[in-house]
């Protein structure tokens, strides 16, 4: 593991970005219209990316610290 979430093309199955994450990302989810990426990790924020995963739109912290 080398703590990255890749995006690929489907169609010509080419790589698209590497996005280097801080810890094992968990779960990966695109928005229905694909604007915006979202990646959950156990011990670190949940990330929101835009669609190409180029930028960082938002980090969340979810448990027991974040309230």
């Amino acid at each position: 593991m080398d703590n990255t979430l890749r995006l690929w093309d489907v169609a010509s199955g080419s790589l698209l970005r590497i996005i280097q994450l801080d810890g094992w990302g968990e779960d990966v989810s695109y928005s229905p219209d694909g604007s915006s990426l979202a990646v959950a990790s156990w011990n670190q924020p949940t990330r929101i990316w835009d669609g190409t995963g180029a930028n960082l739109l938002n980090s969340i912290t979810f448990g027991p610290d974040a309230w």
